[in-house]
């Protein structure tokens, strides 16, 4: 799921499950090394091919996650989205999402494409300190009419 060619270039945080790692909690991505997609890890300027079966993603908790997310799975695989609102039914939690342009240097620009999706479908995105400080308002708006509904 995690090497599909959608997810090339993309920054993801990810669960690594073997030794010398034990549940570690690192940012990979998904780059081609001889053509292959693969999962590297950046250590110190140097990059690292993880096993696939040792990588899981870091879905978002959907009460809480209100940062960067990547599809990955689906229809909508390799887009950056931000959380509108969720909820839960049947024991899963859904979230609705609004899809994001990523500007380097920038904050984001909303596409105005909207869906919903379940949380197994997305991944905690990388975003730096300042990346969330420009986008800590981006989602405001979309927010509070949700909670208005």
């Amino acid at each position: 799921m995690l090497l599909s060619s959608w997810l090339l270039g993309v920054s993801i945080k990810v669960v690594v499950n073997s030794s010398p790692y034990t549940k570690k909690e690192m940012v990979v991505t998904i780059a081609t090394v001889n053509k292959k997609p693969c999962i590297t890890y950046k250590h110190y300027n140097r990059s690292t091919i993880l096993d696939p079966s040792w990588v899981s993603p870091k879905y978002p908790n959907a009460k809480c996650d209100n940062g960067l997310l990547v599809v990955i799975k689906g229809e909508h695989s390799g887009k950056y989205v931000r959380q509108i609102h969720h909820h839960s039914g049947n024991g899963k939690d859904f979230v609705h999402l609004a899809v994001v342009k990523r500007v380097e240097g920038s904050s984001d620009v909303l596409s105005g494409e909207q869906f919903e999706l379940g949380v197994d479908f997305l991944c905690l995105g990388n975003e730096t300190k300042e990346e969330k400080n420009m986008n800590k308002s981006l989602m405001k708006n979309l927010r509070e009419n949700a909670r208005h509904r």
